[in-house]
């Protein structure tokens, strides 16, 4: 009976030991030895003007320094990029993966700038920052650096026209809209009265399609935006003119198939 007490308390002794043994073996970080990583390029001296020209040409490439957990795991990198006043609550995301560089187009960054809602042609300053990710961790952040960038339009033009415009029904005259944002356009300009007086938009000067009319529900401040997209399809109706003459700020939105007309202030 002794001898079997002896081995039973040897066996639960052994147990306990492989037990710490192994629950020893899980790493453990040191928030002292953790070291972030540390952009090297871009810095706040560069500034990049992206042309639709060289849309596949290298912007840049883009670098850091490897981060140190004191451990020996793999590290992967994630690299976000916002505007200043919005603290990457909604970063767009560069690169991920398990590299310390990335090569960036002027295509691809562009997309970037303008899923920020970036305006077109115009120089705008940016943050950066890279992330270093262990699983089961925390993403540890380097210091933010910043760039300035001018992105391009990649939206295609949209142009006013119809009798209640100063351009008529001329589609070589159809009046160029601003790009507000990709597939977004507005213009101020003057319209005249008319029950039979009308607008229309189109994305080719001298051609009838692209186009893009109303419904039976659109009237002359607001409605759905019906698209025809070639000749053969049958032409949508005319968004009627505004009950007064006047200045005039048209919206269409191609995106969302949508327009409003306001008097202009």
């Amino acid at each position: 009976m002794k001898t079997k007490f002896i081995t039973l308390i040897m066996l639960i002794s052994l147990g306990l030991f492989f037990s710490c043994t192994k629950e020893n073996t899980n790493p453990v970080l040191h928030p002292d030895k953790i070291k972030a990583s540390v952009i090297v390029n871009p810095t706040a001296d560069d500034f990049y003007i992206l042309e639709k020209d060289n849309a596949d040409d290298i912007m840049d490439t883009l670098s850091w320094t490897p981060a140190d957990f004191g451990i020996s795991l793999g590290i992967s990198y994630v690299v976000e990029v916002d505007t200043t006043e919005n603290d990457f609550k909604n970063a767009e995301t560069l690169y991920a993966g398990y590299d310390n560089s990335i090569s960036i187009t002027q295509g691809d960054m562009n997309k970037k700038m303008i899923a920020l809602e970036l305006p077109f042609d115009v120089e705008s300053t940016l943050d950066i920052r890279v992330g270093a990710v262990i699983s089961g961790y925390d993403t540890v952040y380097s210091a933010v650096e910043t760039f300035k960038v001018t992105p391009y339009s990649e939206a295609i033009p949209l142009y006013l026209l119809g009798n209640a415009t100063l351009a008529g029904w001329d589609n070589n005259a159809a009046l160029e809209m601003t790009i507000i944002s990709t597939g977004v356009y507005e213009i101020t300009t003057n319209l005249t009265s008319g029950a039979d007086m009308a607008i229309k938009f189109i994305a080719l000067l001298g051609q009838w399609a692209p186009q893009w009319g109303t419904d039976v529900s659109g009237t002359w401040d607001a409605g759905n935006l019906v698209y025809r997209p070639d000749e053969v399809t049958i032409d949508p109706p005319a968004i009627p003119a505004p009950p007064t003459d006047g200045s005039y700020i048209i919206h269409a939105d191609t995106g969302n198939l949508t327009y409003t007309v306001t008097a202009a202030k």
